[in-house]
């Protein structure tokens, strides 16, 4: 419950919203029994209350120093009306919920009344979608002659994580934008990727191939230095090594220049994590993030016995969770599931230009998740796709789905206040176990490799 909770200022929802949030992160019984019992510690949180089956009724309550409380129930025995009197038994506060078909969260509306009972003072609105994703914050204020004399306006979509806030200007008679507050996990990354120094390079490479003659799931320390392959002859120049500057564990990423072709001779590695080379021609190198490697700012690592010097490049490693993620659902119930990608939030400003690192693949790519999808155009923002879709067997379904995925183009705004989130409804026709699946595709322009040549 939030008694004791206070939440001031304009755009107060935001704080209110973050504490909902953590409530329905919690550990949650997935079945139609869970479903009541979530719609009425929702309801709670409007100060609405259940009580038995007996139809449409109105219930009077002492709310104590004189005052009264009516609660209106509807005909399936939910609250859809409080209303508040004060001693002299004018109307003060009513309260009104609204349960729309399909949604997991009722909508809410407040309004106000000065001392008469009659004329408005404030009338607020709370939002949700089908999900439960909060979508927006409304409040307008009225003087005494009902003409509205101040109010804010807090929207947010859920597709793009885009927050925008208003307030309204008396001398303008109309809303204008507004900084909205930072959240608690507002992003902080800089306009442009940091440079390394020549003596951390040489040492991460030097442990990298330690590690990488020593084994997987050796950790990095510090060790005598390995001896580097044998440079060929006569070295060629350092190639254009070029990457997508956003990587996913768990996916294969690519990076580009000239090669030997034989992986054993090529180290790719994150720092001193060297990642696991898959396939390799003498233009393409593909790999896997190292389990290690933690999300957001990295630098890859690139060196081939072909050219002479090492190649670093800055990326950023995301990662998609799901909690829960294997979850069996019961028939008729649901299973409530929060979505989350880590790590484009620390993606610096220079990371964030329009283009693709192999467009060819990625449209391919992209069009078998989302047919139809079209290339960004170069003048557009950077952008993220992200797909989620399900791999549940019949009779599980993901609600408001498009042919059960989601599809997020995310922009630099999208990870302002920190990691995108998004949450979903899984429900079951029939009883069985979901499982659900995610990838990005970055629609970003190619990061390149400055060169640190070897002693």
């Amino acid at each position: 419950m939030m008694s004791g909770r206070r939440f001031a200022g304009p755009f107060a929802c935001l704080a209110q919203v973050s504490w909902l949030n953590k409530f329905l992160r919690r550990p949650q019984p997935h079945t139609s029994a869970a479903g009541t019992f979530l719609a009425f510690a929702l309801g709670s949180l409007f100060c609405i209350s259940a009580g038995p089956c007996f139809g449409q009724r109105t219930v009077v309550q002492d709310a104590g120093a004189g005052t009264k409380m009516e609660l209106v129930y509807d005909a399936s025995d939910r609250v859809v009306e409080t209303r508040t009197l004060d001693a002299a038994g004018k109307l003060r506060v009513r309260s009104e919920t609204e349960y729309r078909p399909g949604y997991l969260v009722p909508q809410h509306k407040t309004t106000n009344y000065r001392s008469d009972g009659k004329t408005v003072d404030s009338v607020s609105r709370v939002t949700f979608d089908e999900n439960g994703n909060f979508t927006g914050e409304f409040i307008v204020n009225f003087d005494q002659a009902g003409k509205q004399s101040g109010g804010t306006k807090l929207t947010h979509d859920p597709l793009t994580g885009f927050y925008r806030c208003f307030l309204w200007n008396k001398a303008a008679q109309g809303y204008q934008p507004d900084k909205c507050p930072a959240g608690e996990e507002s992003a902080e990354s800089g306009e442009e990727s940091p440079e390394l120094a020549r003596d951390q390079v040489m040492k991460e490479l030097q442990q990298a191939r330690q590690a990488r003659r020593e084994g997987p799931g050796t950790q990095p320390a510090d060790r005598q230095p390995v001896s580097p392959p044998p440079a060929p002859t006569t070295p060629k120049a350092p190639p254009d090594i070029q990457t997508a500057p956003l990587c996913l564990k768990g996916d294969t990423c690519a990076v580009s220049g000239s090669f030997s072709g034989d992986s054993s001779k090529t180290l790719i590695a994150f720092g001193s994590y060297p990642a696991r080379i898959v396939d390799e021609t003498e233009s393409v190198a593909y790999f896997t993030v190292p389990p290690e490697v933690r999300e957001g700012a990295n630098h890859l690592i690139v060196t081939d016995p072909m050219w002479s010097g090492v190649e670093v490049l800055p990326v950023v490693v995301s990662e998609i969770s799901f909690s829960p993620n294997h979850r069996q659902v019961a028939a008729g119930g649901f299973a409530l599931v929060h979505s989350m990608l880590a790590g484009p939030e620390a993606m610096p400003d220079d990371q964030w230009r329009a283009g693709t690192f192999a467009p060819g693949a990625t449209l391919e790519k992209a069009r078998k998740l989302i047919p139809g999808f079209e290339l960004p155009r170069e003048a557009d923002e950077g952008t993220v796709l992200l797909v989620l879709w399900n791999e549940s067997p019949d009779g599980l379904s993901l609600r408001a789905s498009d042919h059960q995925s989601y599809a997020f183009k995310l922009t630099r705004d999208s990870f302002e206040r920190g990691e995108f989130r998004y949450q979903f409804v899984v429900d079951a026709a029939k009883a069985g176990r979901f499982d659900l699946r995610g990838t990005i595709l970055p629609f970003l322009a190619p990061v390149h490799g400055r060169l640190y040549p070897e002693p």
